[in-house]
């Protein structure tokens, strides 16, 4: 995207435009779903390995092109006492990004015998924090009791609806109770 973006003359097409094949059904016959094959296989295979050495090509020269251009449009950005933003670049966020690759290589002990302790632990806070939510969340609305607090839709619903005066209000029918706690535990709406 990015590439697409900045260096639009060097847009690549997408591996599976080029080299993903129709999934045999169980008869043999090609099916409409697509696979894309491993990239060893790509390169192993007599069929594909000419087209993905143009397309790994192709890859490479668009990086380093990428590369190129965004060095260029960092030094173009003033960052203060007549430096640029590509220094500010390779002073900190170089070195920066070498630690967390250093950190994620050396990895960090874990007290495997603490582990399910800690689990336990987790999961109590978890339904601590969201009895928590729930309770605050009942005082603004009633029928927030009996949602689902982990469902990004039904926070988004509470947090950033619409609001509506009581004659708007008026005009929507009133849902079943029944109906409010089969949606809050994800299970659809009963009949009306």
């Amino acid at each position: 995207a990015l590439t697409a973006a900045l260096l639009p003359s060097m847009v690549k097409r997408p591996m599976k435009e080029i080299f993903s094949k129709p999934k045999l059904k169980a008869d043999g016959t090609p099916g409409k779903a697509l696979i894309l094959p491993e990239p060893l296989q790509l390169q192993l295979s007599d069929d594909t390995r000419a087209d993905f050495i143009i397309y790994s090509a192709h890859d490479a020269r668009a990086t380093h092109a990428l590369r190129e251009e965004l060095e260029r449009r960092l030094r173009g950005m003033p960052w203060g006492k007549g430096r640029s933003m590509y220094e500010y670049y390779t002073e900190y966020v170089c070195p920066f990004g070498e630690l967390l690759t250093d950190m994620e290589a050396a990895g960090f002990k874990i007290d495997l015998s603490r582990l399910p302790a800690v689990e336990t632990q987790a999961e109590a806070d978890l339904a601590e924090a969201q009895g928590r939510f729930k309770r605050w969340a009942s005082r603004q609305c009633p029928h927030a009791r009996f949602m689902n607090p982990g469902s990004s839709n039904q926070l988004g619903q509470l947090l950033f609806a619409p609001t509506a005066s009581p004659e708007q209000l008026a005009a929507y029918p009133a849902l079943p109770l029944a109906q409010i706690k089969a949606l809050a535990k994800g299970v659809g709406a009963p009949p009306v």
